[in-house]
């Protein structure tokens, strides 16, 4: 160029080397910034694609981590929702073997006379029997009030003959007190049809017997004793009905029926205690007409429970069929009390979710395993709750039904520990491949890494030589400068 400076040779050769040493540096400068030696494509294409591929699946990988953990949360809230629903089968089992304990035959339908406050019952309509009344009394007392008539003893009322009803639908209450024979024993005789309810009937040493049009019996206690009668209760002209009878019978005679009658007999929550140590054939209820059971326990020394022409309610008339029928056991409290355990069992699982997933009422869930959801791991649950496994509600009345809630209980509590051993495999399966995960991710980020990060100790170092290069190519330029301005000292 015309107005271009010269140089010397040695001059432009410095100023060459200082130009590369400041582009060295303006590099190795950042390198140190940004701690990469590969910052974009222009400084090594295939480095900075390899990195940026193993970085993305890295980060792909690392938001399962997140799907994992939740999952492994899931189950986390089913084995605790298992573990809490067998400590209540547990409980519940515990109530189960208190009800077993109690004494078979403890017949729930126990009479239980009511002390009824007679005068109430006099405002109501009943016309008062009281203490002290002869036979006689009470028999035209009964007698002038017509059909349908209703009567409360005020006391024990012991009856010094027998009574002759005539009317029908007669109704004595006993307020809970007794009707205890006297030498004619209890016995009540007519066309009239007779209820006799919340009382005792005592014999007293004498005979009980109705020869009525019907008899109904309900929440009577019956003790009889020392006597040699051939029927405890013996009616020849009508039915009879019991319902909440207690029968309690020491009698002399070893040959003898409880009831005997030639109508239909209906029995309901009835016990008969046979307490005679010498008694041979025994017939508990007979009739050569019929008979229907519902409820009815007999103990001691009884041959044949029921002798009829027809028995309805029970197979046969064996005292082991009717006992196996209907023998109870009063279980009532023990019942409510595992009933109650079973509901809050399933509102525990009810309850057992976890981000609206419940493995314990069928639900599932679904974990994907891998960046390009190809490989899911799907982990079913199951329903426990009561009604769908099994477990009902106790409704107690023999050791059959106990035992058969025992079973149920037990059954239940090994599924639920066949569930938890599942779900806690699963548990693993997720929590080794959410493990495998993270590290693999650990692995693609350090490879990621690798190819584009530098070496911080090598770019101090390089940083530090040129400086000194830098240095030294100032300090030359100097020296060849000097060699020019030698000229000015011919002027």
């Amino acid at each position: 160029m015309p107005n271009s400076i010269a140089l010397t040779a040695s001059m432009r050769s410095n100023l060459m080397s200082l130009k590369n040493i400041a582009s060295q540096m303006d590099k190795t400068q950042n390198i140190l910034s940004t701690g990469k030696k590969v910052n974009s494509a222009i400084d090594n294409a295939s480095s900075y694609y390899q990195s940026r591929s193993l970085t993305s699946r890295a980060g792909d990988l690392s938001s399962l981590l997140d799907t994992m953990g939740q999952g492994i949360q899931t189950l986390q809230a089913a084995n605790e929702g298992i573990e809490s629903a067998t400590s209540y089968l547990e409980q519940a089992r515990s109530v189960i073997e208190q009800a077993s304990a109690i004494e078979e035959h403890n017949f729930s339908s126990k009479v239980e006379l009511k002390n009824d406050d007679v005068e109430a019952l006099v405002a109501q309509g009943y016309t008062k029997i009281s203490k002290g009344m002869s036979a006689y009394s009470i028999k035209s007392l009964i007698n002038s009030k017509g059909d349908n008539a209703k009567f409360v003893l005020e006391d024990d009322i012991k009856l010094s003959d027998y009574l002759t009803i005539y009317n029908s639908g007669v109704v004595i209450n006993g307020a809970g007190h007794k009707l205890i024979g006297g030498s004619y024993g209890i016995e009540m005789m007519g066309d009239g049809d007779v209820t006799l309810e919340n009382m005792v009937l005592d014999n007293n040493g004498s005979h009980i017997y109705f020869e009525v049009g019907g008899l109904t019996l309900k929440n009577v206690e019956v003790q009889f004793k020392d006597n040699d009668a051939s029927a405890i209760i013996s009616n020849t002209a009508g039915g009879i009905n019991l319902e909440n009878v207690d029968f309690n019978v020491e009698n002399s005679n070893s040959q003898f029926s409880v009831i005997n009658s030639t109508d239909d007999i209906n029995i309901k929550n009835t016990v008969v205690n046979i307490l005679t140590d010498e008694a041979n054939n025994v017939t508990c209820v007979k009739t050569n007409k019929n008979v229907t059971v519902d409820g009815m326990l007999i103990t001691g020394n009884c041959d044949t429970g029921i002798s009829a022409n027809q028995i309805q309610g029970v197979a046969d008339g064996s005292v082991d069929t009717i006992n196996k029928e209907f023998s109870g056991v009063d279980a009532d409290f023990y019942a409510e009390e595992f009933n109650a355990i079973i509901t809050e069992y399933d509102n525990l699982v009810k309850d057992t979710s976890y981000q609206g997933v419940n493995l314990l009422t069928g639900g599932e869930m679904k974990v994907t395993f891998n960046e390009t959801r190809t490989h899911d791991f799907l982990v079913k649950g199951e329903d426990i709750r009561s009604d769908k496994v099994g477990l009902k509600q106790a409704e107690w009345k023999n050791k059959d039904q106990i035992n058969a809630s025992m079973d149920e209980v037990q059954n239940v509590i090994g599924k639920l520990r066949s569930l938890a051993t599942d779900l806690g495999n699963k548990y693993q399966v997720i929590q080794t491949r959410q493990s495998f995960t993270g590290a693999l991710c650990d692995v693609l980020e350090t490879g990621a890494d690798d190819l584009v990060l530098a070496d911080m100790n090598e770019a101090s170092a390089e940083y530090l030589m040129l400086q000194t290069r830098q240095q030294l190519a100032v300090n030359s330029l100097s020296l060849a400068s000097q060699s020019a301005s030698s000229i000015l000292s011919l002027f």
